[in-house]
């Protein structure tokens, strides 16, 4: 950026808004007894410290307080940096100059320092400023597990067809899908489809909610009350400005049954309305999986005859079912999955239990499949429910696996950082 000198003011030495150990190497440097400082309101806000930056040679850097760089110091002593500089520059914070400096420069004079603490012992541990891999979708999950760490929210418990009806505010990311009616209930709104909060404005659902024969969309999502009759605080029901479906998305197939909503406005966040960590690991070993805590949730039907709910429900005792045994049930399904059930972009999932099987159903569509992590940390959402032939029956039901579509919805939800770390990993 250029500088012209009426944007440019002279001020006495006392005032200039620099930090004390930069004045002290421009004073053992004998410069002049008057400064130039550039208005603070010429640059725009810039990357705090901390973030990421590049290095005049492209190599990366990270965003340092100048009196932290030992680089960029030798810059002002060897007399190649002063107050007018912008090269380097990060932005200000308060009147610290905030400057890119090199990686190796940053993690051998100034990292950051985090202390662990548990019950019996207390460990110290010196970190780097970041990580330079982390992906956009991990990088969300930590921030929404420190939101919810130590807060007041349900605990999850593990019990749609058989169905037990879920607590306030235990999944405070499940979204229900509105729909204009039809015929006689043309001006009423049905949910028939459900959907994950990912971000504070993108909902993660099931394509064929949104991509149909019927072309019906939804025009809006409620989040934030367990009961669809409900009228309280905690409900809002926010506008859906873009729907789209995966690209590879067909509706007279099951394959890539996958699509991302962007509402009108960022949510407002409570115990009750929450983002969701989506699964950023593969699943490579189904069976390790064995006793882990599956939960799929929904506002379906709840009965066998059809009788629709309005209570949230949650599913209990689910369980993987592997690709051969799956694709048994599904012979049938030759048209909708000429390939067979594919086991890198699907799930099969079933109730095993020989009594009251707890299944999706219809209107659960576009829902999550859960996996339970430890009490009181953010679960992660690993399928969107798809299909399946019955309610309640012996029949698996199929998700499509989140995993394999991170980097489509990653580019969609987290688009700068998804740049940046697609940047990092080419570097």
């Amino acid at each position: 950026m250029r500088v012209t000198s009426s944007r440019i003011k002279r001020i006495r030495p006392s005032s200039l808004m620099w930090p004390a150990r930069f004045l002290l190497i421009v004073s053992l440097l004998s410069r002049s007894a008057s400064a130039f400082y550039i208005e603070q309101e010429l640059y725009e806000p810039g990357l705090s410290a901390g973030s990421e930056c590049r290095m005049e040679d492209s190599s990366w850097g990270v965003c340092t307080p100048l009196p932290e760089c030992p680089y960029r110091i030798k810059e002002v002593l060897a007399g190649q940096r002063s107050a007018t500089t912008t090269r380097g520059r990060c932005s200000f914070e308060h009147t610290t100059e905030i400057v890119c400096c090199p990686l190796w420069d940053v993690t051998s004079s100034s990292k950051q320092t985090t202390t662990t603490t548990t019950t019996t012992t207390t460990t110290t541990t010196t970190q780097a400023p970041f990580t330079n891999y982390v992906r956009p979708a991990e990088e969300a999950c930590q921030e929404y597990d420190n939101e919810i760490s130590g807060k007041n929210t349900e605990k999850v418990t593990t019990n749609i067809i058989g169905g037990e009806t879920v607590k306030q505010g235990e999944f405070p990311f499940a979204v229900a899908l509105g729909f204009w009616g039809t015929g006689l209930d043309a001006k009423k709104v049905v949910y028939d489809c459900g959907g994950t909060l990912i971000t504070l404005r993108h909902v993660l659902t099931a394509a064929h909610c949104i991509n149909n024969m019927d072309e019906r969309k939804p025009f809006e999502v409620r989040i934030g009350s367990v009961n669809l009759n409900d009228r309280n605080e905690y409900t809002q029901h926010i506008g859906i400005v873009e729907w789209i479906s995966h690209p590879d998305y067909r509706r007279n197939s099951v394959y890539n049954d996958i699509a991302l909503l962007r509402l009108r406005r960022a949510v407002d966040t409570s115990r009750t309305v929450q983002p969701v960590c989506l699964n950023y690991l593969p699943l490579n070993n189904l069976a390790s999986y064995a006793n882990s805590s599956l939960i799929a949730t929904g506002w379906g039907n709840i009965d066998i005859d059809g009788e629709r709910g309005s209570d949230l429900k949650k599913t209990h005792n689910l369980s993987f079912v592997n690709r051969n045994d799956c694709n048994q049930y599904y012979k049938s399904w030759s048209s909708k999955l000429r390939r067979g059930v594919d086991e890198n972009t699907q799930l099969c999932v079933i109730d095993r239990s020989l009594t009251q099987r707890s299944d999706s159903c219809q209107g659960d569509s576009g829902g999550p499949l859960i996996f339970i992590t430890k009490p009181g940390a953010a679960n992660s959402v690993i399928g969107v429910t798809s299909t399946g032939q019955s309610c309640g029956s012996s029949v698996p039901s199929i998700y499509t696996s989140v995993y394999p579509y991170l980097d489509w919805i990653e580019s969609i939800a987290w688009p700068r950082e998804y740049a940046a770390w697609q940047s990092r990993l080419g570097a």
